[in-house]
């Protein structure tokens, strides 16, 4: 009988094990809800609001980090190949990489004088909101200074908790996973699109000196286009024109090689038009 209950328990584990589904889910409109259990505070909220093509022509999901304090992050994401890259000014640079394992190190050179270290100290499967997934902990430390790094990340969930320097602990307390919620939510309602409305949002920050961020919502799948003109009414870009999916998206403009002055920005998506002012100061 011993025989027939831990065989069991091995072909049910097996049968979950063989279901993963890639680790980071990007999709947009995902949330992530992170929260301090021992003082029960809010501490940040991650949202996939968009998409974006960066200079390299590689499409990344528009990453936003909102803190309990009201300052407001992005950065840009892709996963590919089991590996969550984050895009900075030149290239891509590896946030988490599933194809490690426990005992796997990388280096890294971290300007002049410092190096950072990267490794897997733990990789199993564990329950998650009653499903059973693998998790992996990443540790990042410097050889120089004193600061650490704990992510623990779940297949198909993302990032659930994270320790760092000096002796912080935040834990998931809830999420919206493609549609699907798990735990607990709070003040998720602004992000929702009202029903039958299209919004266009004011872009940021504006004025801007560089770069600047326009960000819309659509309640059902549409041909969109948007697209952005100076004060004589020229084209000066178009951002988009193709069929999107409903949803919140959020797409960057850069103003290389414009002067300085007023532009305006348009919206076209089925019967819905609409234009807003913004203003470059070089």
């Amino acid at each position: 009988m011993r025989n027939i209950i831990i065989l069991f328990v091995f072909i049910n584990i097996t049968g979950y094990c063989q279901n993963l589904t890639g680790y980071y889910p990007l999709q947009i409109g995902n949330v992530w809800e992170y929260w301090d259990p021992w003082d029960s505070l809010f501490i940040y909220r991650d949202t996939i609001i968009g998409d974006s093509i960066a200079k390299n022509g590689i499409t990344y999901q528009v990453f936003r980090r909102e803190y309990w304090s009201g300052e407001i992050y992005h950065s840009l994401l892709r996963f590919n190949n089991n590996i969550l890259y984050g895009h900075g000014s030149d290239s891509d640079g590896v946030y988490y990489d599933f194809t490690k394992t426990i005992g796997d190190t990388i280096q890294i050179e971290y300007g002049e004088y410092d190096t950072l270290i990267y490794r897997i100290t733990a990789d199993g499967y564990a329950f998650f909101y009653g499903k059973l997934l693998r998790y992996i902990d990443f540790y990042t430390e410097f050889t120089v200074s004193s600061y650490y790094n704990v992510d623990r990340v779940v297949d198909s969930i993302g990032l659930i908790y994270q320790a760092f320097e000096p002796g912080f602990h935040y834990y998931l307390r809830g999420a919206l996973i493609n549609g699907v919620r798990y735990g607990t939510i709070t003040d998720i309602d602004d992000e929702q699109i009202p029903p039958g409305n299209f919004i266009l949002k004011q872009n940021y920050p504006n004025p801007f000196n560089s770069t600047t961020r326009i960000e819309f919502l659509i309640p059902q799948r549409s041909f969109v286009t948007l697209k952005v003109y100076d004060i004589l009414g020229r084209l000066v870009k178009t951002l988009i024109d193709q069929e999107k999916d409903s949803g919140h998206y959020s797409i960057g403009f850069n103003s290389e090689g414009l002067s300085g002055g007023i532009y305006f920005y348009t919206i076209s998506a089925g019967n819905y038009k609409e234009t807003k002012k913004m203003i470059f100061l070089p």
